[in-house]
């Protein structure tokens, strides 16, 4: 990992630690066991780190999307089941940690993460109709959307227990099928 990596892997902890209060080219430097300054060298402005923080947390999500384009779901049911276990993987101990910093880039830096999410709901559709949702697949696509972050928003502020996935699995069913869940 180059150093401009790992200034930007460390800043990533950093705003999850501390918030973006928390985030300075100081904080960077020592987080990531660097000499005072090297943040501010590579990054000269506060904003110059911010807009690394947001393109590395796209680039990881956009390999998760990928991955999730390219599984064989072939129903609602391995979607909600495939769905369940993104919210899984991102109350995990390492995807918790970008969690956090993608609600807190996501709450003060909407209008940055705004395409990236348009994007998202685009594969979202048509992972869903190749899953063969066909009836409102947009509308549904953002309920799924709202619902997974409510899941992840619920686990991270006031509910650590771990993940229910079959529950979680249930409720993305519903959503998807416009079935109830099996008791």
């Amino acid at each position: 990992m180059g150093r401009r990596e790992q200034i930007v892997e460390s800043s990533l902890l950093v705003v999850a630690e501390s918030g973006l209060k928390g985030l300075t080219h100081r904080a960077a430097d020592k987080r990531a066991g660097l000499a005072e300054g090297s943040t501010g060298n590579l990054f000269p402005r506060r904003d110059d780190l911010i807009r690394a923080i947001l393109r590395r947390l796209e680039a990881r999500d956009v390999a998760s999307f990928a991955e999730a384009h390219a599984s064989r779901v072939s129903s609602p049911d391995d979607l909600a089941a495939l769905l369940a276990h993104g919210v899984e993987q991102m109350l995990a101990p390492e995807g918790e940690t970008l969690t956090r910093v993608r609600f807190t880039m996501m709450l003060a830096y909407p209008q940055a993460t705004e395409a990236f999410h348009a994007r998202f709901l685009r594969t979202l559709e048509k992972v869903m109709v190749r899953a063969g949702v066909d009836d409102d697949v947009e509308e549904r696509a953002r309920a799924v959307s709202s619902c997974f972050d409510g899941f992840l928003f619920h686990a991270l502020s006031v509910d650590p227990r771990p993940v229910d996935t079959k529950a979680v699995a249930g409720a993305f069913r519903v959503l998807l099928s416009g079935s109830q869940p099996n008791p």
